[in-house]
């Protein structure tokens, strides 16, 4: 997020502290993603896990161009938008299914 902030295109303002400390924690999951598989072996639990945190990012990086960036069209993002938020949140919820 700061290589991407550091563009002339964002305009964050006093949301810039708060964003890059949002980010970390959106980016955390996805680390936990990776850790859970790598240390337990693929599972279809920390897949889902890893999955739903980086269509979490993906939500949030469409987030930071819909009202960040200055000349971005708001329309055509919206819907890319919520498609990768809800994906995110059913595979987050899934994860915790007791598969065997």
């Amino acid at each position: 997020m700061l290589f991407l902030l550091q563009g002339e295109n964002f305009a964050m303002g006093r949301m810039r502290i708060p964003g890059l400390l949002y980010s970390f924690f959106v980016a955390l999951l996805v680390s936990k993603g990776v850790l859970l598989l790598l240390e337990n072996g693929l599972s279809i639990r920390y897949a889902l896990v890893l999955c739903g945190g980086i269509f979490f990012l993906i939500s949030d990086l469409i987030l930071l161009f819909m009202y960040f960036h200055v000349p971005s069209s708001k329309k055509p993002l919206g819907a890319a938008n919520l498609a990768t938020y809800y994906l995110a949140m059913g595979l987050l919820a899934l994860s915790l299914y007791p598969f065997h």
